[in-house]
């Protein structure tokens, strides 16, 4: 089940940090401190610290004894586990989307592509996380769409701490193949081929982010 959603304060706080921590702006292993966050945001510690607790409980945040939070740092088997669940969502809403999307929806989806192969590496993220979701958002089971977009939401980090050297490195034509094959497949009401190759972009995602993030100090365990 969803955590129950915040308000009021607590909000403001939650999603400032949520959207500083998925853009890396607040980086994997920073400290983060009670005092200066209720300082920066003219809040008391109280929503700062149910902000905070509600991060834990996405695993984006983590407590630390004797030194309170700091940004959940990044690790190899963090990046497996999470991989392997976003296959198992996405793939179960590609199926779905087979099954209830319309023919106008899937075709929408043409629109939330990866770009031109001229594109740069930040408009590849925007429109790779615009796709996904849009899939997502077709599977006709809200609860399901509502897990997966949230899920796919803290990929955008894994992303944004790799950005550096995926920039170097990273040819976009197969990124734009990739979504042609998905979207074909869609389109073909084909669930089986859909799962396939959503299942091998989704992976081959995994292995180009663990070899970015594997030339980077901040990819380890923290003590």
């Amino acid at each position: 089940m969803n955590p129950t959603p915040v308000t009021g304060k607590t909000a403001t706080v939650y999603q400032a940090l949520r959207v500083e921590i998925l853009d890396c702006r607040l980086a994997p292993g920073v400290q983060i401190f009670e005092q200066d966050l209720a300082e920066r945001f003219g809040v008391s510690k109280s929503p700062v610290r149910e902000a905070l607790l509600r991060l834990c409980q996405e695993d984006l945040v983590e407590v630390k004894a004797r030194s309170g939070y700091r940004v959940a740092p990044i690790s190899a088997s963090q990046v497996n586990e999470m991989y392997e669940m976003r296959i198992m969502y996405e793939t179960t809403c590609a199926s779905l989307a087979v099954a209830h999307a319309s023919d106008d929806d899937l075709r929408r989806l043409e629109a939330c592509r990866v770009p031109a192969v001229d594109a740069d590496i930040d408009a590849w993220i925007v429109a790779n996380r615009r796709f996904h979701m849009a899939l997502a958002s077709l599977c006709g089971n809200g609860r399901l769409g509502r897990t997966a977009a949230e899920f796919i939401d803290q990929f955008t980090r894994f992303t944004r701490v790799s950005a550096t050297r995926l920039r170097r490195t990273l040819p976009l034509e197969p990124l734009v193949d990739e979504h042609e094959q998905v979207l074909a497949a869609l389109l073909a009401r084909d669930a089986a081929r859909a799962r396939e190759v959503l299942a091998a972009h989704i992976d081959s995602a995994r292995s180009r982010i663990l070899d970015a993030l594997s030339c980077q100090s901040i990819f380890r365990d923290f003590p």
